[in-house]
This record gives structure tokens, sequence and C-alpha cells, in this order.
């Protein structure tokens, strides 16, 4: 069972890292986003 989701884990980064790339930049960005919106209202309410 094992060896076998390891190759498809594999093949799918094989097939689209690119992608796969830009996806967790953003999901990045986003997380950042989010806590510079919180600090920030954490702030203003203060």
């Amino acid at each position: 069972m094992k060896p076998t989701s390891n190759q498809n884990a594999r093949v799918g980064k094989v097939m689209k890292p690119s992608h796969f790339k830009m996806f967790n930049l953003n999901s990045m960005i986003n997380r950042i986003d989010h806590s510079n919106h919180s600090i920030i209202s954490g702030l203003k309410t203060k």
C-alpha cells in the first residue's frame, strides 16, 4: 500500500510542480495578509 501511494505522490509532483508552487505561494501570502489584518485590527481596538 505505502509504495503505491508514494509513487502517486511523486507522479503528482512531477506532473504540475509549478502550479503546486504557485498555490503554496498564494496560500502563504493569504496567511500573511490574514495575520497582518488581525494584528492591525487588534492594535486599532486597543
